[in-house]
Formats: C-alpha cells, sequence, structure tokens
C-alpha cells in the first residue's frame, strides 16, 4: 500500500515537476529580460551617472548578453561615451529576481570609448573615474545580503580608445585595446595602433 503510494507520489511530483519546468522554461526569457533592464541597466545608470541604452538582451540561467549600448552624457562631444557592440555578465537571474543581483566575471567587446575635455576645462569621463576609485575602507566587512555591481573580472577584447583635448589641440587614439582588471587590483591593458597629433605638430 505505501510503495503504491509513494509511486503515485512520486508520479505526480515528477508530472508537476515537468509543467512547472516548461512553464518556467517559456515564461524565463521575459523574466530575465525584464530583470536585466530594470535592474543591471538602471543600477548602472545610478553607478555611472549616465544614460544607458541597449538595443537587445539574451538571457540564461547564469548570464546577461547586452548588445550595441550606448553610454551617454550631457558632456559628451560629438560621440557618445561608450558604444559596445556586446556585454556579457555572470548573473545568477534567479537569484536577481528576488532582489539579490550578484555581478561575476565580465566581458566587453568591441568597446568604442570616446573621451573629451573641453575648453571650458569640463569633461565627460573625470567623475566616473573618481567614482570608480571609491572602495569599501580597509577592515570593513561586507553586509550580508548587500547587493554589489562590482565585477570580480572585467575583460576588455578588441575595444578601441579615442581621447581629445580641446584645450591644448592634443588627440590620442588606440584602434585596438584589450585588457582585464578586478576591482582593488591591478589593471592590464594592450594598446595597439596608436595615433596621435597636437597643435604643435603634425599626426603621428
Amino acid at each position: 500500500m505505501w510503495s503504491r503510494r509513494v509511486r503515485v507520489g512520486a508520479a505526480v511530483a515528477g508530472a508537476a515537476f515537468l509543467l512547472f519546468g516548461t512553464v518556467g522554461f517559456f515564461a524565463f526569457g521575459p523574466i530575465a529580460r525584464h530583470v536585466a533592464r530594470k535592474k543591471v541597466v538602471s543600477r548602472l545608470q545610478k553607478l555611472l551617472e549616465r544614460r544607458v541604452d541597449i538595443g537587445g538582451i539574451d538571457v540564461k540561467l547564469d548570464r546577461v548578453r547586452m548588445h550595441d549600448v550606448l553610454v551617454r552624457g550631457d558632456n559628451d562631444g560629438e560621440h557618445p561615451l561608450a558604444r559596445i557592440d556586446t556585454i556579457t555578465a555572470e548573473v545568477d537571474v534567479l537569484d536577481a529576481a528576488f532582489g539579490d543581483l550578484r555581478i561575476g566575471r565580465v566581458w566587453v567587446d568591441k568597446a568604442e570609448f570616446s573621451l573629451i575635455t573641453h575648453k571650458d576645462g569640463g569633461d565627460n569621463w573625470r567623475d566616473i573615474v573618481d567614482r570608480l576609485r571609491q572602495h569599501t575602507p580597509e577592515g570593513a566587512t561586507a553586509q550580508p545580503g548587500k547587493k554589489s555591481l562590482r565585477p570580480e573580472l572585467v575583460t576588455i577584447r578588441h575595444g578601441s580608445f579615442s581621447f581629445v583635448d580641446e584645450r591644448s589641440g592634443n588627440e590620442l587614439s588606440f584602434a585596438d585595446v584589450s585588457g582585464r582588471a578586478a576591482p582593488g587590483g591591478h589593471v592590464f591593458l594592450r594598446l595597439l595602433r596608436v595615433a596621435g597629433s597636437s597643435a604643435l605638430g603634425p599626426r603621428v
């Protein structure tokens, strides 16, 4: 008798699990995209204090990939601060849906960074550098359950970088930039295809 009940119970549980899994599979995509847009993007905007627009999102249980990302600010010049082909981040989407948002490794592919210092001394990048330099004081401990947007490791692959100083007329660009950085650690960069020009001389 008990063995039959166990078998029936197991069958019911299995059917329920299968049904839940099927429904969950089809519902996961929209839910995960909502989590990415409302939580990841909104908090990134708050962290950078810039507008962040994304063209599309692909999601899996363990990662989120954003396509055609634009980061814009009021002090940008002709080009936005950043134009990124794809950003792939390790995120536990199910945990994030319940408020526990943590980011693991991040890959940034084919990003175009455009930094500018205007003639009046204003720029579109210095406040972000100062903000990202802030860190938890030595000896402090993280609060349990505290949400974090600080990734474990950021890897940049095949990006580009340009800097324009309107005050001096100097320009500097790197057509191929790759590297990696971890919070509180060293930054490693590979800068290739360097070009520059100055108001005092020709382009090099």
